[in-house]
């Protein structure tokens, strides 16, 4: 459940110097993975990989360069990847085979 409370940090820039140097100490410390962290959850873990853009499945596709070429260049002037110009290819005739 979430709460209304307001932070009652200061800013980083309103610490003193001291205050500053300990704030900032915490962070030069070495991190102990076995004590300090934990594996994800399922679902964290599926949270993490649609965030980070992995794909669901990988598919080798044999493919002419020059064709290859040519789809390169139309997604730069599309301004968009490869990956991304044939996924929404291929999304564009799934779509078109439904009607």
């Amino acid at each position: 459940m979430k709460t209304n409370r307001k932070h009652s940090r200061k800013s980083f820039f309103d610490l003193t110097p001291q205050e500053r140097d300990r704030e900032v100490a915490r962070f030069d410390r070495e991190i102990d993975l076995d004590k300090q962290t934990k594996p994800l959850s399922a679902k964290q873990r599926a949270i993490h990989d649609r965030l980070r853009g992995y794909p669901n499945s990988t598919y080798p596709l044999p493919m002419d360069s020059k064709l290859l070429g040519q789809a390169t260049r139309a997604a730069r002037k599309q301004g968009m990847s490869l990956e991304r110009f044939i996924i929404e290819g291929i999304r564009g005739m799934v779509a078109s085979s439904r009607t």
